[in-house]
């Protein structure tokens, strides 16, 4: 009976232990991956919002990575792998861009 038990036991915690390990790897990545994001809005209402794809084209030809670009909510949203290349995005979009644009 000891035997069994004991056994029995060693396989619930060899159990719990996989499920324990299968849940941090699919959970941790997730928590670990930081995307920085960008917003350009306007200053005014009524103003339009600058091309998506003449800023992907910009960025990109200047070396900096998009993961995405899309807009939403009278903004345009960014999405980088880094905050540097977030500040270098801004950092270019102020030059090109004209005035009456807010980067959050």
């Amino acid at each position: 009976m000891s035997l069994s038990f004991s056994f029995s036991r060693r396989v619930r915690i060899a159990l719990a232990a996989g499920v324990l390990a299968l849940l941090m790897a699919c959970i941790l990545p997730g928590m670990l991956q930081h995307d920085s994001v960008l917003q350009i809005r306007v200053a005014q209402a009524g103003a339009p919002l600058p091309d998506g794809f003449f800023v992907y084209q910009q960025l990109t030809a200047q070396g900096i990575h998009i993961k995405s670009i899309t807009p939403a909510d009278d903004a345009l949203v960014i999405h980088f792998d880094s905050d540097a290349q977030n500040q270098a995005a801004q950092r270019l979009l102020r030059h090109l861009l004209p005035q009456g644009f807010v980067f959050v």
